[in-house]
């Protein structure tokens, strides 16, 4: 199960063999300022590699304890971003100073849409395998 989550970051899939909405306009310019990559939840790999598992008798999990896992997961349609200072990420700074495709934009604070890509989860077929795995291995 692990291994199918990670693969989704690949392929760009959720686990029902969806494609994942694309990048905005903005946020390609943006990484191709900064010379990042435009693959989709693959700005860093961190949440790629905060996929982990866990089982025991009754029980197998897959999980991220990545903090923006369910942003991504579920998406935001609201969500506002907020100036902070870099030297104290507690206090807000003045204005947010980002990339567009339209250039470099000033703003006290912005909303974003993030659509909804999930990673997680598993489909139909997924599910009727695991079964038969359990199934083996109780009954032979």
């Amino acid at each position: 199960m692990q291994s199918e989550t990670q693969k989704r970051f690949d392929t760009g899939k959720d686990p029902d063999g969806n494609k994942w909405k694309p990048l905005s306009e903005n946020t390609i310019a943006s990484r191709k300022k900064f010379n990042k990559g435009t693959k989709i939840l693959n700005n860093t790999g961190a949440l790629k590699r905060s996929i982990r598992r866990s089982s025991g008798v009754e029980y197998g999990r897959v999980f991220t304890n990545c903090p923006y896992g369910l942003t991504h997961q579920y998406g935001d349609k609201n969500r506002v971003i907020k100036p902070i200072k870099r030297d104290d990420p507690t206090k807000n700074a003045k204005h947010l100073k980002f990339y567009t495709a339209n250039g470099w934009r000033k703003a006290e604070s912005t909303k974003v849409t993030i659509p909804a890509r999930p990673f997680m989860g598993i489909s139909e077929k997924q599910r009727k395998k695991y079964l038969k795995m359990i199934y083996k291995f109780i009954y032979k």
